[in-house]
């Protein structure tokens, strides 16, 4: 019945506004390709893969208005009318914004702070709260009783009172060797928590939102016939490399079917950091085992 109204009143010609269209449109089994998607309208400077929720654009765009502050409060109920009106004034304010001459895609300086105040714990499915605070305690960095965590299916989110509580708590040595991920983001692996009680299950994969700077690259190329070997399955050699040395390794694709060679970039910190990934790389291309 929806889907019926919905058409009754949607034409292929016009333009549907929101945030995040596609899970609607998902949801309504339904396909339309004149979108005005506020996920996608904004970008996080340096973060091109990234989107933010409604309510964090909404904060960015008119978080001096009392309207804007009141929208999508802790502790109050869910609205999609409003969430329809907010996505509207953000498209509107986009659209206003480019036809004033302004062409570039609007860009935000950074993630909004509540992030640094967050933690994730990943690969680790039916995860309790009990379990995952036994398993902080164990790595010698229990939790604050006042974090509030959100167990999901592949991702649980911690979040600490403050962004000190969460620096604090990630960087103590007992949750492993930090590594950046693709946007510099610290994570950790392979801490003293990973020493599971019978029956538990061990930390796979902390990410936290502090960012470092990748500040030292090196572009090359990779023999076609090692990728496999070096990205591994699942791309774990791959994730194994940028754990030990802490640079991140990208190999895209080959520009033509007939390439022997396919392009790589490394980037780290330091140049000692390219270097130790560059020597896994050759490794792992020999056939080497990784030390773990």
């Amino acid at each position: 019945d929806v889907q019926d109204k919905l058409l009754e009143l949607v034409g292929v010609s016009d333009v549907i506004a929101g945030h995040a269209l596609h899970g609607d449109l998902e949801a309504l089994h339904l396909q339309h390709h004149r979108l005005l998607d506020t996920a996608l309208l904004f970008s996080i400077k340096a973060m091109p893969k990234w989107t933010l929720s409604l309510k964090d654009l909404v904060d960015h765009v008119y978080g001096v208005e009392e309207e804007a502050s009141a929208f999508q409060c802790e502790g109050v109920s869910h609205d999609s009318v409003q969430d329809a009106t907010w996505a509207m004034r953000l498209a509107l304010h986009e659209v206003v914004r480019v036809m004033d001459g302004d062409g570039r895609s609007a860009e935000i300086p950074s993630l909004p702070t509540r992030f640094l105040a967050q933690m994730q714990v990943r690969g680790m499915p039916d995860l309790s709260e009990e379990h995952l605070r036994r398993l902080f305690e164990r790595a010698e960095a229990p939790l604050p009783e006042t974090c509030s965590i959100t167990c999901r299916a592949q991702c649980t989110l911690v979040e600490f009172p403050s962004a000190e509580e969460a620096k604090s708590v990630f960087e103590q040595k007992g949750l492993g060797k930090q590594w950046p991920d693709d946007d510099g983001f610290l994570c950790k692996s392979g801490g003293k928590g990973g020493s599971p009680a019978p029956g538990e299950t061990p930390f796979i994969w902390l990410k936290s939102f502090l960012r470092i700077s990748l500040s030292c690259s090196k572009k090359g190329q990779v023999d076609r016939s090692l990728v496999g070997k070096i990205i591994g399955h699942r791309g774990r050699r791959l994730r194994e490399i940028r754990k030990q040395s802490g640079a991140v390794v990208v190999i895209k694709p080959a520009q033509q079917a007939t390439d022997t060679m396919q392009p790589v970039e490394i980037t780290a910190p330091s140049e000692e950091q390219v270097h130790e990934a560059e020597l896994l790389m050759r490794q792992v291309g020999n056939g080497d085992r990784l030390g773990v």
